[in-house]
């Protein structure tokens, strides 16, 4: 591919289909996390784990395998999670 030379319109997705891990109930508005095995699981402070972002709606895979169920995730955007007091500093929480 030849290197672009003017502006160019590149679209972009808003949410990403990541499939659920086994036995996950994951809420809307939550931290989602990515496991070693690539599949989506409740955020938590742990090694091997990757932010995901966060999803505009819940998913219940609690009785499924893995890969059974996908969320759609929102990621790449500045989100007032509610233990960030700096959105409150200035007046964005919402």
């Amino acid at each position: 591919m030849a290197a672009t030379t003017k502006d160019r319109n590149t679209p972009y997705c808003e949410l990403t289909p990541i499939p659920v891990a086994a036995k996950e109930k994951i809420s809307a508005g939550v931290i989602v996390c990515i496991n070693a095995d690539g599949y989506a699981i409740n955020g938590k402070e742990a090694p091997g784990l990757f932010y995901a972002g966060r999803p505009d709606d819940s998913v219940d895979n609690s009785g499924g395998g893995n890969g059974e169920q996908y969320i759609l995730v929102r990621s790449h955007k500045a989100f007032c999670w509610e233990n960030d007091e700096a959105c409150y500093r200035t007046g964005n929480a919402y």
